[in-house]
């Protein structure tokens, strides 16, 4: 058992009374694996608890080196988020984060009143590679979608973003990907593989070509476009 895998499962076991009745030698035999619960409350934040070992991505262009998927976000990486927010140019341009992560209360504000199910992109010194967040909202109005298009069809959104260095490498539609699926069988119960439509949606600016690829990557389709895109999957 890795020390990482260990720590998760000693945070769910110290913090989750639910668990009482389940030893934590069973819960380290088992490596991380069909929880009692869906939803474990991890320093005060609910976070998807995986019902399966977290997911590594090779890095190819680092052998040895992985990026693993994991639910919630510590301190550190909320930190790692509000600089990265400030910093990068692509996210400056095209989203709104400089504003929404623009301190630490900005962030708790925006998590609470938002209701957000967040995934990380981390690695083995656990730094804020990229970020995932779903959660309830119907797509918006104001767009003209095509004849019979069901937007209430879709009540779930997503957001991804992927840092430097780890941009260009392939890697942001695996961890696309890897997300909408647990998201889909764990919070939208639809089943393992899930069936599509899976009704998450994500809208971008028209201009950020590389968002509208990734998401075509993983299978959105776009239904709409003005001065933003939306798209479907």
């Amino acid at each position: 058992m890795d020390v990482r895998r260990r720590r998760v499962i000693d945070e769910l076991y110290n913090a989750n009374q639910s668990l009482t009745n389940i030893s934590r030698n069973a819960l380290i035999y088992a490596g991380i694996m069909e929880w009692c619960k869906t939803q474990t409350l991890i320093g005060g934040r609910n976070v998807l608890a995986l019902s399966e070992p977290v997911q590594s991505i090779p890095k190819e262009v680092q052998p040895g080196k992985h990026l693993y998927v994991e639910p919630g976000i510590h301190e550190k990486q909320i930190r790692a988020l509000i600089s990265h927010s400030q910093t990068d140019p692509l996210g400056q341009i095209f989203t709104s984060d400089a504003v929404r992560f623009a301190s630490l209360e900005a962030f708790e504000k925006w998590r609470i009143e938002k209701d957000r199910t967040i995934y990380i992109l981390t690695n083995d010194k656990e730094d804020l590679c990229g970020i995932a967040w779903l959660g309830k909202k119907q797509i918006p109005d104001g767009y003209e979608y095509p004849e019979g298009f069901d937007r209430s069809a879709f009540p779930h959104t997503i957001a991804v973003r992927v840092y430097e260095p780890t941009r260009g490498q392939g890697i942001a539609s695996k961890f696309e990907s890897i997300v909408i699926r647990h998201y889909s069988e764990r919070v939208l119960g639809k089943g393992h593989p899930p069936d599509l439509p899976y009704g998450i949606w994500a809208e971008m600016h028209v201009d950020n070509v590389s968002a509208i690829r990734l998401c075509t990557r993983v299978g959105f389709r776009q239904i709409a476009s003005d001065n933003k895109v939306v798209m479907a999957i």
